[in-house]
């Protein structure tokens, strides 16, 4: 199940798409989540790393090239893909500076099975290193479809900050498209965290050339909203099955007891303290992610 607010995925891809139609461009933005995370540590802590093929391609344009045997490169041709064959390959000699020059030509390869193995040879470790190392492609398969698999996969990689991005559709597409794709994305990625939603820290969504719409699913109340529920138990409770989980800055956690009486306790959901100071978010009681897809 997930705990994305649905509702505010559709309000962030409006205001995108609102923004891009009141500026428009000569080019289809793409559309990237962009990822925060908490509570990770990239030098101990073990870098994750996984990819999931997306329901719908993210970026058409996305330029594929195949390293391929003479049978792979007469289907290339055949659909119009980039394609190099082993001569061509032999051509650049292993030079660190053209194999670098290849790998940010293209953003992502495919390889005959007979050529994907001379690939360390051929270029050493060149497209290993840019984190583009080819995804291998039989004759049993078609090529077509091999290429838009790669089209719609994205991939996430803990390095050595806390945050990443990642394309989850474009401009063009349908607002159902994009909020699938999301859903499938930020689920995934939580499936790679030590603590799953406890290590997400903020999800945003941002066109090309705009600024990043609104967080996806943070829900939080303050102090003053907690007042307002005045220690009523059908509110309370209301709230407790609202949520999943909770989470509290320390100020307000000592304040639970008084404001809330004991219906989060009862209900085994009572706030784990959560400390923010540094952080740009504000003192959250919940920012966890709710109404369920």
């Amino acid at each position: 199940m997930s705990k994305l607010a649905g509702d505010t995925i559709r309000e962030a891809v409006t205001t995108i798409k609102n923004g891009v139609n009141e500026k428009p461009r000569k080019f289809t933005q793409t559309i990237e989540l962009q990822i925060g995370l908490k509570n990770y540590d990239p030098q101990k802590d073990k870098r994750f790393s996984g990819s999931v093929k997306l329901p719908h391609i993210p970026r058409p344009k996305m330029k594929v090239c195949m390293l391929g045997d003479a049978q792979h490169v007469e289907e290339a041709v055949s659909i119009g893909l980039q394609w190099m064959d082993v001569e061509a390959l032999k051509k650049l000699n292993k030079n660190k500076k053209l194999v670098k020059k290849l790998s940010k030509q293209y953003h992502a390869f495919l390889a005959s099975e007979s050529v994907i193995k001379q690939i360390p040879r051929l270029l050493g470790p060149g497209l290993n290193k840019a984190g583009k190392f080819p995804t291998l492609v039989t004759h049993q398969e078609s090529l077509e479809s091999k290429v838009n698999e790669i089209k719609a996969t994205v991939k996430f990689q803990l390095k050595k900050v806390l945050c990443m991005g990642v394309a989850v559709g474009n401009c063009d597409m349908e607002d159902k498209q994009i909020f699938q794709n999301v859903q499938m994305s930020v689920n995934f990625l939580v499936s790679l965290l030590k603590k799953n939603w406890q290590n997400v820290k903020s999800l945003h969504l941002k066109s090309t050339m705009g600024t990043p719409a609104e967080s996806i699913g943070l829900q939080w109340m303050d102090v003053e909203a907690l007042k307002k529920l005045n220690k009523n138990k059908k509110l309370v409770k209301k709230l407790s099955k609202q949520y999943h989980t909770f989470l509290a800055s320390e100020s307000v956690i000592k304040q639970i007891p008084r404001l809330l009486g004991p219906g989060l306790n009862k209900a085994g959901e009572v706030p784990a303290p959560k400390e923010y100071h540094g952080d740009t978010s504000p003192p959250l009681l919940s920012e966890l992610y709710s109404t369920a897809l």
